[in-house]
């Protein structure tokens, strides 16, 4: 029995590089020509102790290529977060669609972290 399903090619990119510059210039040129393409389904990969989302170059790239639609944030290493105050913060709050941030990524399809249930992108009354 043959059954009719899309062939699905998984590339696993490096991070995005600061320093040496080129090294910068390299990972975000390999980045952004996979964001260039159509079919593109990105799992964004960000360190969940950061106090912003918009310091993440990452999110940075996938909100300015109009990606966001086909973007599943994931959150990395929570278990660095030592203090409940900020868990809710940089965690729950994210993960459940109620932190300002995620607010103002309005058509992000998702957000999950380690262990948790993926939320959808979609606004929600709070």
């Amino acid at each position: 029995m043959q059954v009719d399903v899309p062939a699905i090619e998984l590339v696993d990119l490096p991070g995005i590089q600061l320093y040496p510059a080129d090294l910068y210039v390299q990972t975000t040129k390999l980045v952004n020509s996979y964001l260039q393409e159509e079919d593109t389904l990105v799992l964004c990969v960000v360190d969940a102790t950061i106090p912003s989302l918009d310091s993440s170059i990452a999110v940075k790239m996938v909100r300015d290529s109009a990606k966001l639609p086909s973007t599943i944030l994931a959150l990395t290493k929570a278990d660095l977060i030592r203090d409940e105050e900020s868990v809710v913060e940089h965690i729950f709050e994210r993960i459940l669609n109620r932190s300002k941030e995620i607010a103002e990524l309005p058509s992000l399809a998702g957000c999950c972290g380690s262990g948790q249930p993926l939320a959808s992108g979609q606004n929600q009354p709070g």
